[in-house]
């Protein structure tokens, strides 16, 4: 007697766009996001609005899966590239103060100020992005890259990529500003005293809110390396914490410090500099 055939637990996929098993699939997001485009999370938003299309079919619900090698993925009717045509472009920028970490002023004040973007001009012309925020008064490093997966992974809690502050904070008691601080971030952030030699004048001071002169009290200097990617706001936890600020630097991103670079310009980086990175992030 025949054994009766068993229905599939699942559907089989007729959507080749939903099949994440075909050769060299990509979600639709990762793969705008390694040709820089968009952020993975602008890259939803584009295929919500109806902008996106493949094969000539427009697609607006995720999950979808593209293959660069067989699929036509175009936005607003142009057509984009396959990322093994891509070359990944890594920056270190040593970011001055009153700069935007992003790639156009969307402000309320007229869209006049710097912006990353104006300060690294590449000659290969890719469109680099950001990899996380430094608030418009800090400075120090910033990355860019067109490499989404990176950026990605860099900056998403799961990876525990950490972050590395130089602050500069005014009071009259380098101890007690640590401990405060320390308690703030709730075990979230290593809090160290810098070496004395840190605090030296290598940049202008912040003047106080009101523009009439310095904040009161001794420079205290400490080095804060943040946990989690939640904690990227330092200077609201600073302020919240009862400390007046005077300078935030970011010294470093995981593996890659701020060296090699005056304030204001930018380099690529050493290969070695981005396999330590891709390191730090299982890739």
């Amino acid at each position: 007697m025949p054994v009766p055939l068993r229905e599939p637990d699942h559907p089989p996929i007729t959507d080749p766009l939903r099949d994440a098993s075909r050769p060299g699939a990509l979600r639709l997001q990762r793969f705008l996001a390694d040709l820089g485009l968009a952020s993975r999370r602008a890259a939803e938003d584009l295929i919500r609005r109806g902008r996106i299309a493949i094969n000539g079919q427009v697609v607006t619900a995720p999950p979808i899966f593209v293959s660069p090698s067989q699929d036509k993925v175009e936005i607003d009717g142009r057509a984009v590239h396959s990322p093994s045509r891509r070359r990944f472009v890594y920056v270190l920028l040593n970011k001055p103060p009153r700069v935007l970490t992003s790639l156009a002023d969307r402000g309320a004040v007229g869209g006049q100020r710097r912006t990353v973007a104006d300060l690294v001009k590449h000659p290969t012309a890719p469109r680099l992005f950001p990899v996380g925020r430094l608030g418009f008064h800090d400075c120090g490093l910033v990355l860019l890259t067109n490499d989404g997966d990176l950026a990605h992974r860099l900056t998403h809690a799961r990876y525990k990529v950490p972050r590395t502050f130089r602050v500069t904070v005014r009071g009259e008691d380098m101890r007690q500003a640590a401990d405060t601080l320390s308690r703030r971030l709730k075990g979230r952030a290593k809090v160290t005293i810098a070496d004395a030699r840190a605090g030296s004048d290598d940049e202008p001071d912040r003047p106080s809110p009101d523009g009439k002169g310095r904040l009161g009290g001794r420079k205290l200097v400490l080095d804060v390396s943040l946990l989690s990617a939640r904690t990227s706001n330092l200077e609201r936890v600073l302020i919240e914490s009862g400390l007046k600020v005077d300078r935030v630097k970011q010294t470093a991103i995981g593996p890659l410090p701020l060296s090699g670079v005056a304030q204001g310009a930018w380099r690529e980086l050493e290969r070695s500099e981005v396999a330590r990175l891709r390191g730090a992030v299982g890739l």
